[in-house]
């Protein structure tokens, strides 16, 4: 059984730039959360309390001697619940802190002792901590920023991983004239992050697969505008789930004039098949088209009967047109796709031409005789 051909119309807007402006997602706060001895020797309490800004809070206190340090243990909070859409680039990474300590006197402390992102449930990336003292009463910090990516790369399925998080360590500094009872309390911690939308610049009008009589499917796209494009691939697939790459074509960087591209694929499947273009732009980035058929278990510019009376039945995919033997046309149809019947009986006999175009190039040629 022939399937028809399917066009592909896809318009994606013409940007000035190849991302959009950076949007926030968030702040969102954790679920999950979790004491980490990989640093420090004091672990946290109340961990959950972390969650909400409610005056509950997340401790962590000790008796710290005189000229003594004590730093804590990771306090690690994940599981924020980020859906950053799958295309986009991540610009950066807010974390805020509502924070207060208790019990200092003269000569002591407490401060960020280290500050780091949690991806893919490893503690890693930039130091964040901050070298100033904790105030006396709850008050918001920020580390990192919309620009900010905490010294490592990162994808939206990093983000949105429910092991993406902070953790936070701090540490209660004495050096004073007698042993005090020092508190790190952390009230809420929340994420913010900043990312784009990936936007290839790029219009393509029509995306057509042909067969052609000796077995290759010839395929074939028009693109109205184009910023950045470096090459094409093409991918085929027997179950339009699991696609293979066929080949790539050269793109053509940037220009506001229609272009033509075209491809063969020469050892194409028997029958049914799915054809999908992928574009690649200059600095890497990728966005994969909608997804064509073509059904080749005919053989394009197959006639019969010929010679015949004026009608033929012509099983071909593309756009057919007849002629005279003086170059006249008389006859024209677009887009036929496997069967497709043709009549010409008000044609006096004798010997015409038909040809077979896709995009205005000629895929297939052969003679017509009426007798």
């Amino acid at each position: 059984m022939n399937k028809p051909i399917f066009y592909l119309f896809i318009i994606l807007w013409n940007a000035t730039e190849t991302f959009s402006q950076c949007v926030a997602d968030g702040p969102r706060n954790a679920t999950i959360f979790s004491n980490d001895a990989s640093v420090g020797t004091n672990s946290w309490s109340s961990l959950p309390n972390v969650q909400v800004s409610d005056n509950q809070r997340s401790i962590n206190s000790a008796f710290v001697g005189v000229l003594s340090t004590i730093n804590s243990n990771y306090l690690v909070e994940t599981g924020f619940g980020f859906a950053v859409p799958v295309t986009a680039t991540i610009c950066g990474i807010q974390v805020d802190a509502e924070r207060r300590q208790q019990g200092v006197g003269v000569g002591s402390s407490v401060k960020d002792n280290t500050i780091k992102i949690v991806k893919n449930g490893i503690i890693l990336g930039s130091e964040h901590a901050s070298g100033a003292n904790w105030p006396g009463s709850d008050t918001y910090v920020s580390y990192g920023g919309s620009g900010d990516l905490w010294g490592t790369t990162w994808t939206p399925a990093d983000i949105n991983a429910s092991n993406f998080g902070v953790a936070y360590s701090t540490s209660c500094l004495n050096s004073g004239l007698a042993g005090l009872f020092l508190s790190a309390e952390l009230d809420h911690v929340e994420i913010t992050i900043y990312y784009s939308i990936n936007v290839l610049p790029i219009e393509i009008i029509e995306f057509q697969p042909n067969c052609l009589r000796n077995g290759p499917v010839h395929l074939k796209w028009s693109v109205a505008s184009q910023k950045n494009n470096k090459y094409f691939t093409v991918e085929r697939s027997k179950d339009g789930l699991n696609f293979e790459q066929v080949g790539t074509v050269d793109g053509a960087g940037t220009t506001d004039v229609m272009k033509q591209y075209s491809f063969q694929d020469e050892k194409p499947y028997t029958g049914l098949a799915y054809y999908r273009l992928k574009q690649t732009d200059v600095n890497g980035r990728s966005e994969t088209f909608d997804i064509v058929s073509v059904d080749c278990d005919y053989k394009s510019g197959k006639i019969s009967p010929n010679p015949s009376s004026g009608q033929f039945m012509i099983e071909a995919s593309g756009d057919l047109s007849i002629y005279n033997m003086i170059g006249d046309k008389i006859y024209f149809k677009p887009n036929i796709s496997g069967k497709t019947e043709v009549d010409l009986q008000t044609q006096p006999d004798g010997v015409y031409f038909y040809q077979l175009t896709s995009f205005n190039e000629v895929i297939e040629s052969g003679k017509l005789l009426i007798k």
